[in-house]
């Protein structure tokens, strides 16, 4: 890995991790609903300009209705289960429960697109599930947060909404590479903040 690829690579882990935090602080106030909506909103005013300025708007016009679904299912769904997660659960938990997303990928790839599964990739997706599920263990012991552990309905259902959510991720991927293969980046990008 290359020293730029490896800083890259960090300061997307601090912008995607320090998200949960946000969402974290910022739910209470505004509720789950409406700061998905702000997300997705202050997105698309972000990102549209840039689209238009780039002529590739046509291209988000022909695939609107692919676009629609990747929107929800890599966005807005998953952007308001983690915000009704952290109403009961720790930012960092529901961060450690977002790891499971590549797995989730993995796995709907193999029963959607055939991706294969060899004996290695199915030891390091079980290892990968055992991390996720060791880490959200040991982050409720470390931080003396017993009740996160405590399985009643309000924390099943907000560790629910973060599996449900990392398995929509995980299928936004599988679904972009089979009806939206080649489509420019940045139209990919508006498209997820404007449906």
């Amino acid at each position: 890995m290359k020293p730029r690829d490896l800083s890259d690579l960090v300061l997307l882990a601090a912008i995607w991790g320090s998200s949960f935090l946000f969402m974290r602080l910022l739910v209470p106030s505004f509720g789950p609903v409406a700061l998905a909506f702000v997300r997705v909103a202050g997105a698309s005013l972000f990102l549209l300009p840039i689209l238009l300025l780039r002529g590739e708007w046509p291209v988000l016009r022909r695939h609107w209705r692919a676009m629609i679904i990747l929107g929800l299912t890599n966005s807005a769904l998953p952007f308001l289960l983690f915000g009704y997660a952290v109403t009961t659960l720790p930012a960092g938990l529901t961060a450690i429960f977002n790891a499971a997303t590549p797995l989730f990928a993995a796995l709907i790839a193999r029963a959607w697109l055939g991706e294969a599964l060899t004996r290695w990739r199915s030891l390091e997706l079980a290892l990968g599930f055992a991390g996720v599920v060791g880490l959200a263990g040991y982050k409720s012991l470390a931080s003396g947060n017993l009740q996160a552990l405590n399985l009643d309905v309000q924390n099943a259902l907000a560790i629910t909404a973060c599996l449900a959510g990392t398995v929509m991720y995980g299928h936004a991927a599988s679904y972009a590479k089979r009806y939206l293969p080649g489509l420019p980046a940045m139209v990919m990008a508006a498209a997820l903040a404007v449906w």
